[in-house]
């Protein structure tokens, strides 16, 4: 597609203050020719889509490192609530067990976590769940 001089568009920039204070040579050379390059619209177009495809991804890979780094604090509440009370000589059946590793929520784990060092049963762990610790 060959467009004419009219429909491009030339990137008009502020010359930031590194310029201003760059030593003369090949770089500030470069770094000055950047400055005045001339895109078309449609080469802007694609340069914007490719930006934010970029942050898509970007965010992305953030809400994954946050679900992961939740999931392994809930792994480990879990681990340390379980060896707690094993380690105190608690039996803790099927039931009470299967509760504990289900809960997802880190603030009731960690009132369970607590909770485990001074209960008598492991079900007592999860039954007094509205009582604070």
């Amino acid at each position: 597609m060959i467009e004419d001089k009219s429909s491009r568009t030339e990137l008009s920039r502020v010359q930031p203050a590194f310029l201003r204070v760059l030593p003369q040579g090949p770089l500030r050379e470069a770094l000055m020719l950047s400055g005045k390059t001339i895109f078309t619209q449609s080469e802007l177009d694609a340069y914007q889509k490719a930006i934010d495809e970029i942050q898509q991804v970007r965010d992305l890979a953030e809400a994954k490192l946050a679900e992961g780094e939740t999931a392994g604090v809930i792994k480990t509440l879990v681990a340390a609530i379980l060896r707690i009370l094993e380690t105190r000589g608690l039996a803790v059946d099927g039931e009470a067990r299967a509760h504990i590793m289900a809960c997802g929520d880190t603030a009731t784990l960690q009132r369970w976590l607590a909770r485990a060092v001074t209960v008598a049963s492991a079900e007592e762990v999860v039954t007094a769940q509205n009582e604070p610790v």
